[in-house]
C-alpha cells in the first residue's frame, strides 16, 4: 500500500528504508481499494463472485523516492536493507509469526525480481470509472506528510 511509505517518513529525515532491493513493487493507494469496494456493495449482484487484483503503478522504491524529490522538491532517498534481516526484525517487532513469514518470503521474491510483484491492473478504472492513484498525485495528496520544499 502506497500509505506504507507514509510510515517511513521522519521529521527532518528524508530517507526510505526497505529490504525490497532494487525489485518492482505494484503499488495502490487504500483509497482505491476503498472505492472498489464501495463500489461492490452498491451492486452486489454485479460484483458477487468476483475477485479484483488491485495494482495501479509498479516502481520501485529508488522510484518512489525520485518521484517524491520531484513532487516535493526534498532530497529523497531510498535506503536499502538486506531483506535476508527482515524476517528477523519483524518477529522482534512482535508480529505473528506466520504473518511475518510471509512478508519476509513476498519481500524476499520482489528483492530477487519476482515479477509477479509487479503486476499492474486497470480494476480501479474499470470498477469504479475512475483511474487509480498513481504516486505523484500521491505526493501532492499527503503534501502534508511528505513535505515541501
Amino acid at each position: 500500500f502506497m500509505q506504507n511509505v507514509l510510515s517511513l517518513v521522519r521529521p527532518g529525515s528524508f530517507k526510505l528504508p526497505h529490504f525490497s532491493a532494487g525489485g518492482l513493487i505494484a503499488w495502490i493507494d487504500a483509497h482505491d481499494i476503498a472505492r472498489v469496494a464501495a463500489a461492490a456493495l452498491r451492486d452486489p449482484a454485479g460484483h458477487s463472485g468476483k475477485a479484483y487484483p488491485l495494482a495501479e503503478e509498479a516502481l520501485t522504491m529508488e522510484q518512489v523516492a525520485a518521484v517524491l524529490r520531484a513532487e516535493t522538491g526534498l532530497p529523497y532517498e531510498a535506503q536499502p536493507r538486506d531483506p535476508e534481516t527482515l524476517l528477523a526484525a519483524l518477529l522482534k517487532s512482535g508480529m505473528d509469526a506466520a504473518y511475518a513469514a510471509s512478508l519476509a518470503r513476498g519481500t524476499l521474491a520482489t528483492a530477487q525480481g519476482d515479477v509477479s510483484a509487479a503486476m499492474t491492473f486497470d480494476t480501479v478504472r474499470t470498477v469504479t470509472g475512475r483511474p487509480g492513484v498513481r504516486w505523484s498525485e500521491f505526493a501532492r495528496i499527503h503534501s502534508d506528510r511528505f513535505g515541501r520544499a
